[in-house]
C-alpha cells in the first residue's frame, strides 16, 4: 500500500505522538535519514509514514504496523514536502554539556578545569567492534622513567571526564527516545558494582555500562578489573563498555567505541597486566 496522497501534517503529528507512547520496533530503525522534531527527538521516516497511513485509513493502530508499499526515500521526501526537518545520517556526532569538575577529589588540573568551564564536548562514535578480537601483537617493553603518581591521577581525572561525557550522551538518548532516565551508579551508589552507569532499553531492561577513558588516540585496548569482567559475564547481553578515547581538552573533541560483553578470551584478547602480592 503506497503513501496516501492526501496525508496531512496533522496525521504525521498523530503518528509521532503514537510513537512517543509506544516506541517503535528495532527492525524499523532508519539507516539513512531521521525526522527531527523541534524538541530534537529523532524518528524513522518510513515508520512514521506507516503509522500515519494506518491512522489515515482508520486502522486499529494497536495492531502491528505494516511498513510496505513504499521505500525510505519516498517517506523522507514526503515528510520534507510537508515541512518536517529531515536529516541524513552520517558519522554520528553529538554534543554534550561539560560538568562541574570541582566536585571530584582527584581532578583535572586547575588550568584544564578553566578550559572546560561552560563548554560542550563533541563526540564522534566509531562503528561498533562488538565481540571482535583485536589484532594479536607481541608485547614490547621500553625502559623509561615513569611517574606513577602522575599516571594514577591522570587516569582518575580522565576517567571522571569520560563518565560524565557518556552519561550526558545517554541522558540525551533517553530524552529523545522517551526511555527511562539513566543512573550514574558509580557516582550515586559508589564503586564496586562492576559498572559505572545503569541505562535502560525500550523494554525497561537494565543495561550496565562501564566507561573507560584515555587521551590516547589509540582505540585498541583498555584495562578492566576482575570485578568488571565478572559483571560482564554475569549479564553478558546487558553489559557494554564505552571506551572514550582521543580526548582533547583544547578542542573539546573525543571519540567513543562501544564493546559488548561478555569480556572473555572467546571474544577478546585478554592479557593479565598486574599481580596481587602477599606474604607467604
Amino acid at each position: 500500500m503506497a503513501i496516501p496522497k492526501n496525508i496531512t501534517v496533522e496525521k504525521i503529528n498523530q503518528a509521532i505522538a503514537y510513537i512517543d507512547e509506544h516506541g517503535f520496533p528495532d527492525d524499523n530503525q532508519s539507516k539513512k535519514y531521521d525526522l527531527i522534531t523541534s524538541s530534537g527527538k529523532k524518528y524513522p521516516p518510513k515508520y512514521v509514514i506507516a503509522v500515519a497511513r494506518a491512522i489515515e485509513n482508520h486502522a486499529v493502530v494497536e495492531d502491528k504496523i505494516i511498513v510496505k508499499g513504499f521505500d525510505g526515500t519516498e517517506a523522507w521526501k514526503k515528510l520534507d514536502k510537508l515541512g518536517f526537518k529531515i536529516e541524513k545520517r552520517g558519522k554520528k556526532e553529538r554534543i554534550v554539556d561539560i560538568p562541574d569538575f570541582n566536585e571530584y577529589e582527584t581532578d583535572i588540573t586547575e588550568v584544564e578545569i578553566k578550559q572546560l568551564e561552560g563548554e560542550k564536548f563533541t563526540i564522534i562514535f566509531d562503528k561498533n567492534s562488538s565481540k571482535s578480537k583485536t589484532n594479536q601483537r607481541k608485547p614490547s617493553f621500553v625502559a623509561r622513567k615513569i611517574d606513577f603518581d602522575y599516571i594514577n591521577a591522570a587516569k582518575r581525572k580522565i576517567g571522571a571526564l569520560g563518565e560524565e561525557i557518556v552519561f550526558g550522551e545517554l541522558k540525551q538518548q533517553a530524552e529523545e527516545s522517551c526511555l527511562q532516565t539513566p543512573i550514574h551508579a558509580s557516582k550515586e551508589e559508589g564503586d564496586g558494582l562492576g559498572y559505572d552507569i545503569r541505562a535502560f532499553d525500550k523494554q525497561g531492561n537494565e543495561i550496565h555500562i562501564e566507561v573507560k577513558a584515555s587521551k590516547s588516540k589509540n582505540s585498541g585496548g583498555f584495562e578492566m578489573t576482575q570485578n568488571e569482567v565478572k559483571a560482564s559475564i554475569k549479564h553478558p547481553e546487558h553489559y557494554k563498555v564505552y571506551y572514550v578515547y582521543a580526548i582533547d581538552i583544547d578542542t573539546k573533541n573525543c571519540r567513543i567505541k562501544i564493546y559488548d560483553g561478555p569480556f572473555t578470551n572467546e571474544f577478546y584478547t585478554m592479557e593479565p597486566t598486574g599481580f596481587k602480592v602477599s606474604q607467604k
